[in-house]
């Protein structure tokens, strides 16, 4: 629904009409589980994976579209909010068989063994 929204309209007004949606969709039902949508919407869990993209705002000199960003900077972009572990990882935590904090082999490694792996390449 959110993709479909229009020009300045507010969430709530987003939420209305999803809740007509599903009304007409669902044998007039009304959608019982908003306080639970509320309560997750803004978890790391469910957060954009992808970035959203800039706007094409106007033609350059050459005819191809520009955006209001300036892409010419290399400026970092600011760091992602951390996805939390998976359902895997959380397990093997609770079962003892990971004893660090780490999420992936690449925190794992010592920094002797990636010396040696580059080393010997």
């Amino acid at each position: 629904m959110k993709s479909a929204h229009g020009s300045g309209e507010s969430d709530e007004q987003i939420l209305e009409r999803a809740h007509a949606v599903y009304k007409s969709e669902n044998s007039q039902k009304p959608f019982l589980f908003e306080y639970w949508w509320r309560v997750i919407k803004d978890q790391p869990k469910w957060a954009r994976v992808y970035p959203l993209e800039n706007k094409r705002l106007k033609l350059n000199a050459s005819g191809a579209y520009t955006s209001s960003s300036n892409q010419d900077t290399d400026e970092a972009s600011p760091a992602a909010n951390p996805r939390p572990p998976g359902r895997n990882i959380s397990r093997a935590k609770l079962k003892g068989k990971i004893k660090s904090n780490s999420q992936c082999l690449g925190d794992r490694l010592s920094n002797e063994t990636v010396q040696v792996f580059n080393d010997s390449a």
